[in-house]
């Protein structure tokens, strides 16, 4: 599936799976965002794709990411709520 960049009229929609990568690598290095949208862009402008803003990459690329995280968060938290309400049904 595909996350966007922005919740109305999204420029960038972005793998969920590259998103959860990109999670899981700023686990062990440096979280930057900047230095991987730089050299997306030039990987990409050698294969002739050319973004019009150089930054407009970094910054949807950087949004679509946070958005993500803060998903991941609140799903996460959800699921051990319902968790723990079921484990307390069953020990009650």
């Amino acid at each position: 599936g595909l996350f966007p960049c922005s919740p109305v009229h999204p420029a960038l929609a972005v793998s969920l799976e590259m998103l959860e990568f990109m999670s899981k690598l700023f686990v062990h290095l440096a979280p930057n965002e900047a230095a991987w949208a730089d050299m997306l862009v030039k990987f990409l402008a050698r294969w002739g794709h050319v973004f019009k803003a150089q930054d407009l990459l970094h910054q949807q690329f950087g949004s679509a990411l946070a958005q993500y995280q803060v998903l991941v968060c609140v799903v996460d938290a959800e699921i051990n709520k319902q968790i723990s309400v079921a484990h307390h049904e069953v020990l009650s």
